[in-house]
């Protein structure tokens, strides 16, 4: 099973047995505001997002969103990974972070997203990876510009408006 470490974090495969915590975090409006259409989900939704994440394990366990533990009381407080997209009919590979909101101002979403980074850059030998991230959400773009990513454009997305940050040109071939 795939775990990753950071100073303060680990990360692993989702389970069967997250599912309540991921229903927790997809039914709260504080952690869906900047998450596609910004809706809650119920439970059915969650099992299927649930199954759209165990799909990413299926290609490549490496790929795909991982629980994000706290080391100290191993506590889950969000997921990251890196999350294959299709944009302008091409795949790219994204850093995702979301961390519930009794965790934030922690400077645990930079961290995970570095770990995240480092890994796709040392282990999956990606040398493009793009944040998707709504305009309004400026904790995401402290995070992105920490990679260092640059915004490349604004497009829509799954209906929703957003930036594409990436850490080389869009264009860059």
């Amino acid at each position: 099973m795939f775990t990753l470490t950071s100073p303060r974090l680990m990360f692993r495969n989702y389970t069967e047995q997250d599912l309540d915590f991921l229903q927790g975090m997809l039914a709260s409006q504080e952690m869906m505001q900047y998450i596609g259409q910004g809706s809650t989900k119920t439970h059915q939704e969650t099992a299927q997002f649930l199954q759209w994440i165990f799909g990413h394990y299926e290609e490549d366990e490496r790929l795909g969103l991982k629980v994000i533990e706290h080391v100290p009381t191993n506590m889950r407080i969000g997921h990251a990974g890196i999350v294959p997209q299709m944009l302008q009919g091409q795949r790219h590979y994204e850093i995702g972070y979301w961390i519930i909101p009794e965790a934030q101002s922690n400077g645990y979403a930079k961290e995970a997203a570095q770990a995240f980074f480092r890994f796709g850059k040392t282990n999956l030998q990606l040398e493009k990876m793009i944040a998707l991230i709504q305009p309004q959400n400026k904790f995401s773009v402290q995070v992105a510009r920490s990679l260092p990513m640059q915004l490349e454009v604004e497009e829509q997305f799954n209906g929703q408006q957003v930036h594409i940050y990436s850490n080389i040109s869009l264009d860059h071939k």
